[in-house]
């Protein structure tokens, strides 16, 4: 369980860095996963954007351990206790980046969606090798917001971002991260990465916060619709019948289906 001091650093800043989480017994098994997953993505898709990125989902038989993650309570009862409440798991992905950075840009511009996601790397990262940089505080108005309204530029070095300026010119915090480590961040923050090294490896899982008022209902509802984007350009990255069909029989996922075919996730 972490502490208030966690979660309160989390809610002011929206992210926090939880150190040794995973064993290294367990970042082994997850390397071994990852490798397997990364054949399948390469045989069936190309990689895209300016990160060169594959991403898939870890939720069928084929990566058992990374698939438990999502309803691992060590993230589990984490998402609860950061999000404040009752939480809809909804994926367990892995991703390849090859390129040497990633834009500024948060998960989301949604400010009613309160989500997170945990993302942890297979390789040590740092400011000159592609760790997650962070804009604290970002997921909150008006500071996310003074940053949607900056028309984006090209910098003279050929990178996108809000200011037009180069990524790491951008006054931010660096989750330096070991194989173990966990980076939790808030859908709402902006983040991005600098000079990341070929093939970075990351594992990641996320949920949303179940409903508290109409606007986040409807908050909900604009996740499904947006799911049909991200799956034309990531197919692999589609919920699998065997875990849809809860074929592990788990009573925490029991309840998460009820909840993703009332607000029409499943149909995608």
């Amino acid at each position: 369980m972490l502490t208030d001091e966690q979660i309160r650093h989390f809610e002011i800043f929206g992210f926090i860095v939880l150190r040794g989480l995973l064993t290294p017994k367990e970042i082994a098994i997850a390397g071994q996963e990852h490798e397997k997953g990364l054949e399948r993505a390469r045989a069936k898709t190309e990689s895209r954007g300016i990160r060169k990125q594959f991403n898939w989902t870890n939720l069928g038989p084929e990566s058992p351990f990374l698939g438990s993650l999502l309803e691992d309570l060590r993230f589990l009862n984490s998402a609860g206790q950061l999000l404040g409440g009752e939480v809809i798991g909804q994926y367990a992905n892995s991703n390849v980046f090859s390129g040497d950075r990633t834009e500024w840009h948060p998960d989301t511009r949604d400010l009613t969606r309160r989500g997170l996601k945990f993302a942890f790397y297979l390789e040590p990262l740092d400011e000159e090798s592609g760790a997650l940089r962070f804009l604290p505080g970002s997921h909150r108005a008006p500071f996310h917001t003074e940053i949607s309204k900056i028309s984006l530029k090209e910098s003279n070095k050929g990178v996108i971002d809000p200011h037009g300026i180069d990524i790491d010119e951008m006054p931010a915090f660096i989750a330096r991260s070991n194989p173990g480590d966990v980076v939790a961040f808030d859908g709402r923050v902006w983040h991005a990465s600098w000079g990341g090294r070929e093939l970075r490896r990351m594992c990641s899982v996320g949920y949303f916060a179940t409903p508290n008022s109409a606007e986040e209902e409807e908050s909900i509802r604009r996740i499904a619709e947006g799911e049909v984007g991200l799956i034309q350009s990531f197919p692999l990255i589609r919920r699998p019948e065997h875990w849809v069909v809860n074929a592990d029989g788990s009573t925490v996922r029991e309840k998460w289906m009820d909840f993703l075919k009332e607000y029409e996730f499943l149909g995608l």
